[in-house]
Parts: structure tokens; sequence; C-alpha cells
């Protein structure tokens, strides 16, 4: 979800790319098993605010079931100076 975030910022917005995480919630559906076929996981934004963004994503099994539903908010933060955002949150 964080990285859907970061698809919204804008180089040279005063926050950002890095983010934190402010909350994060997670619905498991059902188990996603290999039988079922290789997993696939979305995200997108909801609402994006000058220092928030909010997101949504989702895990399906290989059926198309749906197996995992998250919500996040996410928070934009500037990057020390000399520092860059890495991929590793949300």
């Amino acid at each position: 979800m964080a990285q859907a975030a970061r698809t919204l910022h804008v180089s040279g917005e005063p926050l950002g790319p890095a983010l934190i995480t402010i909350e994060m919630k997670t619905t498991f559906v059902q188990p996603a098993t290999l039988a079922a076929g290789v997993p696939k996981a979305t995200g997108h934004v909801l609402h994006r605010t000058r220092s928030m963004a909010f997101c949504e994503g989702h895990v399906y099994d290989g059926t198309g079931a749906l197996c995992v539903h998250a919500s996040g908010a996410f928070e934009y933060v500037r990057l020390l100076p000399g520092r860059q955002a890495s991929g590793g949150d949300g």
C-alpha cells in the first residue's frame, strides 16, 4: 500500500517520498494456497492530502477469490539530508 502512495508523490514536493505507517488493518478472509494458483496483490490510494495517503490493498488467490483485505494510513515525511527513500515499508 505504501508503494501505491509513493506513486502519487511529485518531485519537488516538500514532503515525501518517504512514508511512515500511521495505521494499518489487515483482515484475513481465507487461506491462499498454492494449489489455487499464484496469488495476486493489488494496492491503490483511496484519498491523498498534502501530508497523508489513505490506501487499500487486496490479495487474491489464483482463482480470483479474495484472501486478504487491508487498509492503511501513511504520512509523507521529509528525508534527512543525503538520504534516499527505501521501498521497504508498507
